[in-house]
């Protein structure tokens, strides 16, 4: 059966549809950006809403989700449920949150915009939920959006030199995804939550053992590390003063 027709399927037509829409929303997007915004209160202001957003997007999807299996496993999801339960959700919910109340080069960010650059290419392009969810779901589109959203976020920091790739800080994504497996911990042991941050199962049904936490801990690690050495070559910066920030 071939790829491209309409269905919930992960490269339906819809899908596919949609990573089109997305690109176009990208690249137009910064180019008007870079073109039309000319001070530092113009892009906090697109940032801010940007994230409310995001925080909406996040919030309908995991307020749908918990709804949805608290009909269906009466019992093992609660209210509390609407707490993020995976890398995506947590990175999502507080890139929203920071977003919201936007200040450049907040330390939060040098955790939150890789995992949430990284964690949203991969979902958006290769969506195993919609095999649950469905494309044309509540909780399946407004999945799809919220990581959209912060890989729009994440693109509009990054181009405005909106934050300082330094070494050092990679102890800020470090910590950032310890308090996230902390949260799991805490979801799946003391709030009985079924799954949580995948420490109980792996991320990807495809890929398996590699898609553990563990693994993805160390991976994204590393990948956090080449991600700021290419920043820096990109923005050309020995040093932090070399970054000239918008007036």
């Amino acid at each position: 059966m071939s790829l491209l027709v309409i269905s919930d399927a992960p490269f339906s037509l819809a899908h596919i549809i949609y990573l089109i829409i997305n690109l176009i929303w990208f690249i137009l997007g910064t180019i008007l950006i870079k073109k039309y915004v000319k001070n530092q209160k113009t892009l906090d202001l697109i940032i801010r809403i940007s994230g409310l957003l995001l925080l909406i997007c996040v919030s309908t999807m995991r307020i749908g989700e918990t709804i949805h299996f608290m009909n269906k496993e009466p019992g093992v999801y609660h209210w509390y449920s609407i707490l993020p339960n995976s890398f995506c959700s947590f990175a999502s919910f507080f890139l929203g949150i920071f977003s919201i109340f936007y200040k450049k080069d907040n330390i939060v960010f040098h955790f939150l915009i890789y995992i949430a650059l990284i964690g949203g290419l991969i979902a958006t392009v290769f969506p195993e939920y919609l095999e649950d969810d469905g494309f044309f779901s509540l909780v399946g589109i407004t999945a799809l959006l919220h990581h959209s959203l912060s890989i729009w976020i994440c693109i509009i920091l990054l181009v405005n030199k909106q934050i300082t790739p330094e070494y050092k800080k990679i102890f800020a994504f470090i910590i950032g995804f310890g308090i996230m497996l902390l949260l799991g911990a805490f979801e799946l042991f003391v709030l009985k939550y079924p799954t949580s941050m995948n420490l109980d199962k792996p991320l990807s049904r495809a890929a398996g053992i590699i898609s553990s936490w563990y693994f993805i801990y160390l991976g994204s690690t590393l990948l956090t590390l080449l991600f700021i050495f290419i920043l820096r070559k990109i923005y050309k910066l020995p040093n932090k003063d070399e970054i000239k920030p918008l007036e």
